[in-house]
């Protein structure tokens, strides 16, 4: 009966020990071998980010002017200033990318969004779709090479994999932001129309 014990003992340590290695490698990030999976892979991220510029542009088309400057409470940021905030990023993070900075535009992140929250309304939505339009160039056209190099994202050492990730989550969320803005003045996102 001991011997039984000991071995359950130490099938349980052993496999404890095995969970304990696999659950810290997940963490590390790692390099993408595959070129198929990578095509695919950046093929997906295309197609993500060109649709947040879509919805971005037709949130911004379906605003009235007069409404541009709305915010849900003090301390909050308005339609226009979401769309600068949109711009800085698609500018600064092609950039960090390892794409080519814009002309005129700021790599400092806070300089960024607040030069483009100082445009008219108009250019500043043009610039956004300009910078939606430079960052998925800029995603679409990493080699495998690149991707598995890493980058400098806002201060801190990734790989462009994981800084993609973090990119994407973050716009989706502006647009969720953009969103609650719209049916809180009434306005019905275009994609969430009814045909007929």
């Amino acid at each position: 009966m001991a011997t039984s014990l000991t071995r359950s003992a130490l099938s349980i340590l052993a496999l404890m020990a095995g969970l304990a290695g696999f659950t810290t490698r997940p963490l590390v990030a790692q390099a993408v071998s595959n070129a198929t999976e990578f095509d695919a892979w950046r093929k997906v991220q295309q197609q993500d980010i060109d649709g947040l510029r879509e919805k971005f542009m037709a949130l911004a088309k379906a605003v009235p002017a007069d409404k541009l400057g709305w915010r849900p409470m003090k301390g909050t940021r308005s339609f226009h200033d979401v769309f600068a905030h949109v711009a800085a990023e698609g500018n600064t993070e092609t950039a960090m990318f390892g794409g080519k900075l814009p002309a005129g535009s700021l790599a400092d992140f806070d300089a960024e969004e607040a030069r483009l929250g100082k445009l008219p309304d108009d250019q500043l939505i043009a610039v956004m779709d300009k910078a939606m339009e430079i960052l998925s160039a800029t995603l679409a056209g990493m080699s495998l090479d690149q991707m598995n190099t890493a980058i400098t994202y806002y201060g801190r050492p990734t790989l462009p994999r994981v800084a993609t990730t973090y990119t994407l989550n973050d716009l989706h969320e502006h647009l969720g932001q953009l969103v609650s803005y719209a049916r809180m003045n009434q306005i019905v996102p275009p994609w969430s129309k009814k045909n007929g």
